[in-house]
């Protein structure tokens, strides 16, 4: 007497799908999370060009004689809420070849190189390994405007 074929599946289809799921899934989730990331590196690059626009605008145009240090010295802080987590930082040089110029380098930070190694990190992408964030820009000035 033949036996008839069973309908449906051996443990061993089982175990191979569902191997098969596992990683298809993994692969999904480890590319969500660096969409995820990467979005973020984005929005504070975005917020730190915007409020270092702000500044620079300030500090060129409006006289703002307690943010601007004087040649060869240095000024920091951070930004009014909800801002905080950026941090700037102004040094101002005189230029070697025309003392009428200075030169103003401006960086904003964020991230945990700023903040404290044993605080949890304030915004998603400031805490992988220990790698803060920052840009830098350099402008010029007219000295005379002092």
């Amino acid at each position: 007497m033949r036996r008839e074929s069973c309908r449906g599946f051996t443990l061993l289809e089982v175990m191979v799908a569902v191997a098969i799921l596992g990683i298809a899934m993994t692969t999904l989730h480890y590319g969500q999370a660096q969409g995820i990331r990467a979005q973020a590196r984005s929005q504070n690059m975005i917020l730190a060009t915007m409020k270092a626009m702000d500044l620079m605008y300030r500090v060129n145009f409006t006289r703002f004689e307690e943010l601007l240090p004087r040649a060869g010295e240095s000024r920091e802080g951070t930004f009014e809420p909800p801002y905080e987590f950026l941090h700037w930082k102004i040094r101002v040089e005189e230029n070697e070849y025309t003392p009428q110029i200075l030169n103003v380098f401006l960086a904003v930070t964020w991230g945990s190189e700023v903040e404290n190694p044993k605080k949890k990190p304030s915004r998603p992408d400031a805490g992988e390994e220990g790698a803060g964030r920052s840009l830098e820009i350099c402008f010029y000035r007219a000295a005379t405007l002092r």
